[in-house]
C-alpha cells in the first residue's frame, strides 16, 4: 500500500484499498488525532510487512515506544513520525488548510 503519514490541522481519513491516502477529514479533539495517528502508524507498518519489534529496530527505539503509539496512548512528535515513515518506506506530508478549504 502507498501512501504517506500526514500530521495537520486537517488531517486525512485512512481509506481501504490500494494507492495514497486520501480524503481529508478534520480532527480537531487531541484523542482523536492521537488514535487516527496510531491507526495511520499501525497501516504503515502492516503495508512494509513489520511487526511490531522489526519496525522499533528500524527507528533505533524500542517495542514500547511503537507499541504505545499503535495503541494511541503517546501521540508521536513530528521528528517521531519522520523515523516511522522512513522505516517502513512511506513518505511523511505535514499540510494546513483554511477552516473552509479542504485539501485533496
Amino acid at each position: 500500500m502507498e501512501g504517506t503519514l500526514r500530521e495537520a490541522q486537517a488531517i486525512p481519513q485512512p481509506r481501504s484499498g490500494g494507492g495514497p491516502i486520501g480524503s481529508t477529514s478534520k480532527i480537531t479533539d487531541e484523542a482523536a488525532l492521537t488514535q487516527h495517528v496510531a491507526s495511520l502508524v499501525r497501516s504503515a507498518r502492516s503495508a512494509a510487512g513489520l511487526t511490531q519489534h522489526e519496525l522499533a529496530a528500524r527507528m533505533g527505539s524500542y517495542l514500547s515506544v511503537v507499541s504505545h503509539i499503535e495503541d494511541a496512548l503517546h501521540l508521536p512528535s513530528v521528528p517521531m513520525l519522520q523515523r516511522i515513515a522512513h522505516a517502513t518506506g512511506q513518505s511523511m506530508e505535514i499540510s494546513f488548510s483554511s477552516e473552509g478549504t479542504a485539501r485533496p
